[in-house]
């Protein structure tokens, strides 16, 4: 705790050397990230023609995603290497951290793409700037914002029954913006189970809500108040022939409201407040364990609010911010591993520093947490970025995150144990980075460790798990746009393994993703892309055998207000899992159109 404030006075002493103050691009963390090693900023990379983020994300690299079968399946998220539960994924404020879910992981899978915005990727700890579970890094998916007056309205059909129906809205004022969407997706015909062709098998629907609203209200010229709500619900349905004695549904709710108060040109203060909340019912009569019926009912939420004071100026940027969460659990559930009725509480204090000298530039920070039940927990990070030429620049960053134990790992009857502490990260990078209006491309080295991992011991209780994950590689992108052609390609080397039991699980160690986008005429393009992955291993050292995967479409702009578009993906028809047991789609068509008025 000493250190920490030592760390915030030192951000406030070098604040009051700094003059000559301008204006600085706003982001959600009221700090311009854009130069910092940890953030990849990957839309362009994406066709923007899938249903779900969850394909766009699948050609960003050093994210591993793997899933149970097809739509609705359960999803996990591997960033450089570190288990699912590593990774934090945000809908734009929002952490989508799953109450019912044992490690409290992310799922985006149900997250319809005519949604967002575009995608950030933090890489490497980011436990101050996000928190606990960002111990390899975190996902923001940034919901779209109404910049023009349009309505959008996407519908398509393809392959397995799938049907897509999103409604976008977008409305632009003098004091601010609305946008608005519904979406629905249903599916019939694709079987989750391994090697088996796709009759009549599972069915899965989604229906989902999304507004995002911008105010801004001026009383003069340098004082401006923001407003920006957002709401998101989700609902998924599943329903599984092959299995009749399986039903499952989810709702899930996302409620974000943050009021920015800009005191000077340099001065503000952000207030934050976010809710997300989990309802799941499951019904699973037929499991492995006993043919007695598991009615689960849940409900679940999590209430963070934050206040975060910020300035910047020409040398110099940063924030500090107090932050409170609640998580609740109430559980109604006969099945005794998932049943939690309880609540808890963290509080944190946290500053992020950016400056800049010369041809230098410098990031400094650091996090105090004190939870209710297991303390006080810290993490700190720096970077340092040196211009050599122009556009080029080497970097180096070093990042320390923490992963508090959840309701059910704490407070469950038969597996709870409140004796835990938090998992632990550091991670190390240094590359080389290439920057101008055309092209961009990055070479970064990467090695982090996770210790104090939470996990289960032999009889099924919570339990420190005294092994070390180290997770080492090299990251490599690439992007050139030229005549209207856009050309991203990319490479990662993961080397992940733990001291005791070797290879990590489902952590492939090469990944290459490439894509090319080719527009002619304002009217017609095309796009190609593909990744090659490489062999893995699931429990109990299956094998998850390499595979290719080569995807293709194109859109052509019928008037000025309709656009059509098609597209195939898994083109050779490729036959690989990416969780053992389960299967993947094969060869796949899909077309649809677009109505703008």
């Amino acid at each position: 705790m000493k250190s920490f404030l030592f760390l915030c006075f030192f951000s406030v002493a070098l604040l009051a050397q700094v003059l000559s103050p301008i204006l600085v691009q706003e982001t959600d963390d009221n700090i311009d990230r854009k130069d910092s090693l940890s953030q990849q900023t990957s839309w362009e990379v994406l066709s923007k023609q899938q249903d779900f983020i969850l394909e766009e994300l699948q050609y960003i690299s050093a994210l591993n995603i793997t899933r149970n079968g097809g739509p609705s399946g359960a999803t996990s998220v591997f960033l450089r290497g570190f288990p699912s539960q590593s990774t934090s994924v945000y809908l734009g404020d929002v952490r989508l951290s799953d109450p019912s879910i044992f490690s409290r992981t992310s799922d985006p899978s149900f997250l319809p793409s005519c949604f967002i915005e575009d995608v950030s990727l933090f890489r490497g700890a980011n436990g101050v700037s996000f928190g606990a579970d960002a111990t390899a890094g975190a996902i923001k998916l940034n919901p779209r914002i109404a910049r023009e007056n349009k309505n959008e309205l996407r519908a398509s059909y393809g392959t397995y029954e799938q049907r897509n129906l999103c409604l976008y809205s977008g409305r632009v004022y003098s004091k601010g913006s609305v946008a608005f969407g519904l979406s629905h997706f249903q599916t019939r015909g694709f079987s989750n189970v391994a090697q088996r062709d796709s009759a009549e098998a599972d069915g899965a629907q989604t229906n989902s809500f999304f507004l995002n609203s911008v105010h801004q209200l001026h009383s003069k010229v340098e004082n401006e108040l923001f407003f920006q709500l957002g709401v998101s619900e989700f609902e998924l349905d599943q329903d599984s022939l092959d299995d009749p004695n399986y039903r499952g549904d989810k709702e899930e709710t996302m409620l974000s409201e943050s009021i920015d108060l800009k005191l000077k040109k340099n001065f503000g203060i952000m207030g934050k407040a976010q809710l997300y909340s989990v309802a799941r019912r499951d019904i699973n009569v037929a499991d492995s364990v006993s043919a007695s019926s598991n009615n689960d009912d849940f409900r679940g939420k999590n209430i963070n609010w934050e206040v975060r004071p910020y300035w910047k100026s020409q040398y110099y940027q940063g924030y500090l911010s107090y932050s409170r969460l609640l998580e609740v659990s109430e559980n109604n559930t006969s099945s005794a591993y998932t049943s939690v009725d309880k609540t808890a509480y963290s509080n944190s204090l946290s500053t992020l520093n950016s400056f800049s000298l010369d041809k230098w530039n410098f990031e400094l920070g650091g996090r105090y947490s004190k939870h209710e039940i297991i303390g006080e927990n810290s993490a700190y990070q720096a970077g340092i970025k040196y211009s050599v030429l122009d556009n080029t620049f080497l970097v180096g960053r070093f990042g320390e995150g923490f992963k508090t134990p959840t309701l059910i790992q704490l407070f469950n009857t038969v597996s709870g144990q409140t004796n835990v502490r938090a998992e632990k990260s550091q991670s190390y990078d240094v590359g080389i980075e290439y920057l101008n209006s055309k092209t961009k491309w990055q070479l970064i080295y990467f090695t982090q460790d996770l210790t104090d991992r939470i996990g289960t011991d032999s009889s099924f209780k919570t339990a420190q798990i005294d092994e070390k994950i180290t997770s080492e590689g090299v990251e490599f992108y690439f992007s050139h746009s030229f005549k209207q052609t856009l050309l991203s390609a990319s490479y990662t080397l993961t080397d992940s393994f733990t001291e005791d039991t070797g290879a990590s699980l489902k952590v492939p160690k090469h990944k290459f993703s490439f894509s090319a986008k080719r527009a002619f005429n304002q009217k017609f393009s095309i796009f190609t892309r593909a990744r090659l992955v490489s062999r893995s291993y699931d429990y109990s050292n299956k094998p998850l055998l390499s595979y290719q995967v080569v995807d293709l479409g194109g859109d052509f702009q019928l008037s000025q207000n309709v656009k059509i578009f098609m597209g195939a993906e898994n083109l050779f028809n490729r036959q690989y899992s990416t969780a053992y047991g389960y299967n993947t789609a094969g060869l796949s068509f899909q077309a649809g159109l677009q109505m703008f008025y």
